[in-house]
């Protein structure tokens, strides 16, 4: 282990010089924000709000299964018999509305291909990236179509081991209700290993889609190799998520910042400032603001994400490559051990 390396600098410095120079990338950065398959921020951020819901694969099945209880209950548990009715009575009706739900879940199983294959293309970019090397955006699908089931199973199995563990901290919390103090410090307790064990799993699935796109390991070969790599790194990548977590408050502040800025516009001052300005142009300044506005988030978005993913594929290939990286709480520790010696001059 080379214990002089610096480790942030370079990765961060590379991730900075990909995202600037290799714009290509930014494209695949703004879909491939659609799977939460790696923002270990955002799993934090649900489980101290003790939810599931967050991504498109599960917005898209908590919206499915609460349109299908609604209608349940309008149909007062008596579904498939008015079904039938309606075929007969009105067969129009019944095929416009299977064909629109039909539209929606084409529509949605697009959008989890185009992430899945946007965030496949954008590793596999920013592997290129660092080498000084180009590749289009062409390339970057026809490499995710290549890829593609191999990763959809890594963020299958992320989503499911993250539907596990919520269900199981979900179902202590009402166990342990009513329990008085004891029950709230084993809930804490729980609640500390529930946030260790979900931050592992979404390390370990993070190189184990590392080890699949750039080093052409077979899924459980992936997964032990990605084990492996973690087990050595563990607190590499804790300080990694830690600096990636900064960058994520960043851009959410000025995400924030450009919704208030051009919201202001059709909100606050046209309405205080250009009340004898004309209809047409207030409408037409309203559209330009909410097109600004929105654009503005999304090149913030896809910023955000390229250099995320742009970060972690250097650190990726510092660790499992020839060079190998030291913590800087370890090189801090190591520094600590050595200054009774400085000071007595041994």
């Amino acid at each position: 282990m080379q214990t002089t390396s610096y480790l942030y600098r370079p990765v961060l410095k590379k991730a900075y010089e990909i995202t600037k120079k290799f714009k290509s990338l930014w494209f695949f950065g703004l879909f491939a924000v659609l799977v939460s398959a790696g923002g270990e921020y955002e799993i934090i951020y649900r489980a101290i709000y003790n939810s599931d819901d967050g991504g498109l694969i599960n917005a898209f099945l908590t919206a499915f299964k609460n349109g299908w209880q609604e209608g349940l209950q309008l149909a007062d548990g008596s579904f498939w018999s008015n079904l039938g009715q309606l075929v007969v009575t009105n067969p129009g009706g019944v095929a416009m509305t299977l064909f629109a739900l039909l539209f929606i879940i084409v529509l949605t199983l697009f959008t989890i291909w185009l992430a899945v294959a946007s965030q496949i293309a954008l590793i596999k970019g920013c592997s290129l990236a660092g080498k000084n090397k180009k590749s289009s955006i062409a390339d970057g699908f026809d490499y995710s179509n290549k890829n593609f089931w191999p990763i959809i199973s890594v963020v299958a199995l992320l989503k499911i081991s993250l539907f596990i563990l919520f269900g199981i901290l979900g179902w202590e919390m009402m166990l342990l209700a009513g329990t008085g103090v004891f029950g709230l410090l084993i809930y804490i307790i729980s609640f500390i290993v529930f946030i260790l064990a979900v931050l592992v799993v979404s390390f370990l699935l993070k190189y184990q889609t590392f080890y699949i796109l750039l080093k052409r390991q077979k899924f459980q070969a992936a997964l032990i190799s990605a084990w492996e790599l973690f087990k050595n790194n563990w607190l590499i990548s804790l300080e990694m998520s830690l600096v990636m977590f900064l960058v994520y408050l960043v851009a959410a502040a000025v995400s924030a910042f450009i919704v208030t800025f051009f919201g202001s516009i059709p909100i606050v001052v046209i309405p205080l400032y250009f009340t004898v300005m004309p209809v047409i142009l207030k409408v037409i300044f309203t559209a330009i603001a909410v097109v600004l506005g929105v654009v503005g988030v999304m090149l913030v978005t896809a910023l955000m994400t390229v250099f995320q993913w742009a970060g972690w594929t250097a650190l990726f290939e510092r660790l499992a490559g020839d060079d190998e990286g030291v913590s800087k709480l370890e090189r801090w520790g190591e520094t600590i051990k050595q200054l009774p010696g400085v000071i007595l001059g041994k």
